[in-house]
């Protein structure tokens, strides 16, 4: 983003004391996309496989295997990520993605994830349905991952969605000041939403959840609850509830999914932009622009912390 356009930014918001960073990217999204996924959990794609880590990331540094490729059913830059992936469990799907090239498209499924964790320069544009050349690298710009994936080529992978030992992930009581604060420019038009926000950061985040009330059946498989976010000392990290995503089949679905109202437990989760909430502000606003404290999240749980 240029300076002229920082100090527009500024100007135009002083007076609520909002401002976007300079660093802001724009994502476009089809309305149709928004509407289809806003209460689904998972997606399943088509996936041309154009890069692939080598080998994956030890358990230190997440344990994840990153693989870089296009979807038509997603219509963006696409990473896929498999967790606990150098596990002698993950070992099969390992090897067909060693094998796999972009010659042809591989039947995928896993959570769909939107978050401005890897946007580019500012002012970059991501716009959906546009065309995307073959990826080069695992660290493509993107602001779209399948993450955890949940099966690839035909092979499930739900166990690997599970804490990952030997990982510390980022703490509670600076991941969600970081997610609360995360403002966004939002416009639409009868055919897309475009959501303007900076990049973010605390991707993995360890914290506890209390249940506000009982897991519900999503879309398509896989579970909603509401949940109250707690720090270390008991108090309450958001300014609400926070609604948590839970992929069908994975051990943190199978153990949340049998909770109730009150129930508390610690889990490794991860944001992805509340497109439910979105559409909401939207429909409250069609046609207009406006700007949001917070940009609307939720958290994927993607594991649950013994005590």
């Amino acid at each position: 983003m240029t300076r002229m356009r920082c100090r527009w930014l500024a100007l135009t918001l002083a007076g609520s004391m909002l401002h976007l960073p300079c660093d802001a990217a724009i994502l476009v999204l089809k309305r149709a996309f928004v509407e289809k996924y806003k209460n689904r959990v998972a997606i399943d794609v088509d996936f041309f496989l154009d890069k692939a880590l080598a080998r994956p990331h030890p358990p230190k540094e997440d344990g994840d295997n990153h693989m870089a490729g296009r979807a038509e059913q997603v219509g963006l830059a696409v990473m896929a990520e498999i967790m606990n992936a150098g596990l002698p469990a993950q070992k099969p799907v390992i090897e067909v993605v060693k094998k796999t090239t972009n010659a042809a498209p591989v039947k995928m499924t896993g959570v769909w994830r939107l978050w401005f964790e890897h946007p580019g320069g500012a002012d970059e544009r991501h716009v959906q349905g546009a065309p995307v050349a073959p990826l080069t690298s695992t660290a493509a710009d993107h602001l779209f991952e399948v993450h955890p994936v949940l099966s690839f080529a035909g092979i499930p992978v739900l166990g690997s969605v599970d804490r990952v030992v030997g990982f510390d992930a980022h703490n509670a009581e600076k991941a969600f000041a970081h997610y609360e604060s995360r403002q966004a420019t939002i416009r639409s038009n009868a055919d897309s939403i475009t959501i303007e926000s900076g990049r973010s950061v605390f991707n993995y985040v360890q914290f506890t959840l209390e249940l506000a009330g009982t897991p519900k059946k999503a879309t398509g498989g896989g579970f909603f609850v509401l949940a109250e976010v707690v720090g270390a000392e008991g108090g309450k990290l958001t300014s609400g509830l926070r609604r948590m995503v839970l992929a069908e089949g994975t051990p943190p679905a199978k153990a949340i999914g049998a909770m109730k109202k009150g129930d508390i437990v610690r889990v490794l989760g991860t944001p992805r932009i509340n497109l439910e909430r979105v559409a909401f502000e939207v429909q409250r606003r069609p046609g207009r622009q406006f700007t949001l404290t917070q940009l609307p999240y939720e958290i994927i749980v993607v594991g649950v912390i013994p005590e």
